[in-house]
Order: structure tokens, then C-alpha cells, then sequence
């Protein structure tokens, strides 16, 4: 199977993720992706604003609604800015820790 490239600014329609609303379409796509056990490049070139509501609904729900061995198996990402990857790494320890209170 084919490794799937998103391009974040190109599903977005601008170099700003702010929303939960623009979140939700890259989730969206993920979801199908994850379901279809694709593999998936999340590419955020381009992207030069990051905002936690974004991050929390496009990749956060990811990791609190799936394992997070196959999450880090089917999706990589790439072309993050520093300050992207600590607000991401920051946004994914909560959804594995809420994930991880879920199983209990």
C-alpha cells in the first residue's frame, strides 16, 4: 500500500492552524487512514502558526481513541517547526495520558 502525504497548508487553505474546525479536517483524514491501516506523512511545510486547538483535534484524538504503537507505526511527521513539535509533544502526552485513563 501506498504512504499517503497530507500537506497540512494545503488542507487548511493558509499557513495558520488555529482552529478545532481546521483540525478536524486533517483528522478526518487520518481517521480513514488509520481505519484502511495506511500509512500516513503529515507534512507541515509551510505552516507557520501552530495553536493547540488545532493540534488537540487533528492529532491529539488520535492518540487519546487509538494505541499508540500503531499510531506512531502509521503516522510521521514531518517539516514541524521547533515550536511545533514542543506544542505537539506537549499536546500528545495528554491524549496518551487521557487514552491511558480510558483502558483503566
Amino acid at each position: 500500500m501506498e504512504t499517503l502525504v497530507l500537506n497540512i497548508f494545503n488542507i487548511v487553505g493558509n499557513a495558520s492552524c488555529l482552529t478545532a474546525e481546521d483540525g478536524e479536517k486533517v483528522h478526518v483524514l487520518l481517521e480513514e487512514a488509520i481505519d484502511n491501516n495506511q500509512k500516513v506523512i503529515l507534512s507541515f511545510q509551510n505552516v507557520e502558526i501552530l495553536a493547540d486547538p488545532f493540534l488537540e483535534t487533528a492529532i491529539g484524538q488520535i492518540y487519546r481513541d487509538h494505541d499508540k504503537e500503531l499510531v506512531k507505526e502509521l503516522i510521521e511527521i514531518t517539516d514541524i517547526s521547533l515550536t511545533g513539535k514542543v506544542s505537539l509533544k506537549s499536546v500528545v502526552n495528554a491524549a496518551k495520558l487521557a487514552h491511558e485513563n480510558q483502558a483503566v
